[in-house]
């Protein structure tokens, strides 16, 4: 951790999320189904999450995605808190 500079807008995670669909899929080359996210999607939000190979084929550093989730469900938390604090 001290060798990052960390950078979370709270606003940021959750509007790149509304963007993004999880998808279900079938390899081109091998016809095996898959799920996962669709690279140019995630690549409007994230752009230093998506890689491009030498043909230009995308694909997506999901470890980087975990991150974002995390982010992103703390900051439901918070509201499904404040929610609850409301109705009661």
């Amino acid at each position: 951790y001290e060798i990052k500079e960390c950078d979370w807008s709270s606003d940021v995670c959750s509007s790149d999320l509304n963007g993004i669909d999880g998808v279900r899929f079938n390899w081109k080359d091998t016809h095996v189904p898959s799920a996962g996210l669709i690279a140019q999607q995630v690549g409007k939000f994230m752009p230093e999450l998506v890689m491009v190979d030498d043909e230009g084929n995308k694909s997506l550093n999901y470890n980087g995605v975990i991150g974002v989730l995390v982010q992103a469900i703390k900051e439901q938390q918070k509201q499904i808190d404040a929610l609850m604090k409301k109705v009661k």
